[in-house]
């Protein structure tokens, strides 16, 4: 127990130091970050059991996915600048199947077909938030290792600048600082007056802290979470 409250008077005064500074641009994380990642899995679990229920000659594209999901976390692999193909070839290697396929594959489970559920779990508050933040002037951006535009479009948010992988040039993911550092080059930011908000320390706070900017780890949980909006002051 004495344990557990220290780490809430840390996160405390962590936010608490944050709400004094006068920050000029906010970069967001998008997966579990602006909207709840979790139950938008589990739904899409479902959806996965009962399509290929029915299809049960296609039983090796849930493992396809499984798996490229997996090599994403590869960070030995995300190192190399050719993660990209190294991925594919080593899905296409194992499943015997063209790369064609798993791309059509991968991209309609982790991409195209979340989109149709993802604002049921979406967090209004942080919304809200970058609401309010742009219209006192504050610079969004959305930051993410995985495609975001149209994730971003379907949650509402607009007049943000994107940066990932696929729309463009950062080459490296999370928790390498490249892609940051190039994020703060190009939009012309200052180190001392720019937050990243992510869900993950491992991969947002690490590389924020490469990049030697401050960082702030949400909750993965509404309840949670809206005891760190109260202890930042942000309204539901």
């Amino acid at each position: 127990m004495r344990i557990m409250g220290m780490h809430v008077i840390i996160i405390v005064m962590k936010i608490h130091d944050l709400k004094n500074k006068d920050y000029t641009a906010y970069i967001f994380d998008m997966d579990g970050t602006l909207y709840y990642q979790r139950p938008l899995r589990m739904r899409m679990f479902l959806c996965m059991a009962g399509f290929y229920l029915v299809h049960p000659l296609r039983w090796k594209e849930p493992f396809m996915v499984r798996d490229y999901r997996k090599l994403r976390e590869n960070e030995a692999l995300l190192k190399k600048e050719n993660w990209k193909d190294l991925i594919w070839d080593t899905l296409s290697d194992k499943y015997h199947v063209e790369k064609s396929r798993l791309r059509k594959t991968v991209s309609f489970w982790m991409q195209e077909k979340p989109l149709e559920y993802i604002k049921n779990y979406q967090d209004k508050t942080l919304k809200h938030f970058i609401e309010q933040l742009q219209a006192s002037g504050k610079k969004i951006i959305i930051y993410s290792d995985y495609p975001a535009g149209k994730k971003a479009a379907s949650l509402g948010i607009k007049d943000v600048r994107i940066y990932d992988p696929e729309e463009s040039p950062i080459r490296f993911l999370k928790p390498d600082p490249q892609g940051l550092l190039l994020i703060l080059k190009e939009n012309r930011l200052e180190k001392e007056r720019s937050l990243m908000i992510g869900d993950r320390y491992e991969k947002d706070g690490v590389c924020a802290e490469n990049a030697g900017i401050d960082h702030l780890i949400l909750k993965r949980t509404r309840s949670a979470r809206k005891e760190q909006y109260l202890a930042m002051g942000v309204k539901p």
